[in-house]
């Protein structure tokens, strides 16, 4: 996955909690 791609799944991921 791309550095992009990485980034907004961890954004993503923490917006979750």
């Amino acid at each position: 996955a791309i550095a992009l791609e990485i980034t907004t799944i961890m954004m993503w991921t923490l917006g979750k909690f």
